[in-house]
């Protein structure tokens, strides 16, 4: 259990700013890597996520749109002092729910050899070779997200006859990914493009 804030956080934000701090400290300086010290363009048209605890970023990372159905984690990093306490499954949580109400299907990552467990238990599945990257070794990975039209119809009587069954009312019930695959959600805030 922890008591982190789960936010999306705008890009080139005093925020955004404190989040390339941590992946300096944490992801770029380990391997070698100059750190960053503005905003990348290229990352203007990601989501960008923070845990935060006490007004301090303790983990982050962003969302990279790479089609109409999949989106990529990147630069997914979690404060070693905050290591251990659920914050890096959690914001995981977090971005797949903003991506599966954004209408994407599969999610995806490079994970390094030593987070594969952790992937692997969360639901992920290697999807190809791992390679030497840096320093370290890598293996991409995905997980599909959300639900097409037909699964979530099909879900959405399944749960109706459990609450009927429940005596719960029909009308409590809300699928928000009914019609995902036909429509895209608005992008929350620090989404561009």
């Amino acid at each position: 259990m922890n008591n982190a804030t789960l936010s999306v956080i705008e890009w080139n934000s005093s925020h955004y700013l404190r989040c390339l701090t941590l992946r300096n400290e944490q992801l770029r300086r380990d391997e070698g890597l100059e750190d960053l010290l503005i905003a990348p363009e290229e990352e203007a048209r990601c989501i960008h996520l923070a845990a935060i605890i006490d007004k301090e970023i303790v983990a982050t990372m962003h969302l990279e749109p790479i089609d109409e159905s999949e989106i990529r984690i990147c630069q997914m990093v979690v404060a070693r002092f905050a290591r251990g306490r659920g914050i890096g499954a959690d914001l995981i949580a977090f971005g797949e729910q903003i991506a599966a109400e954004m209408g994407f299907r599969v999610i995806t990552l490079n994970g390094k050899i030593e987070a594969w467990g952790f992937y692997e238990r969360l639901g992920f599945t290697a999807c190809g070779d791992q390679r030497a990257w840096m320093s370290t070794t890598v293996k991409p990975y995905r997980k599909r997200i959300g639900c097409s039209c037909r699964s979530a119809h099909r879900g959405t009587r399944v749960l109706e006859s459990r609450l009927e069954r429940d005596d719960l009312r029909r009308d409590n019930l809300c699928v928000a990914h009914k019609h995902a695959r036909h429509r895209r959600a608005a992008r929350p805030a620090g989404v561009c493009g």
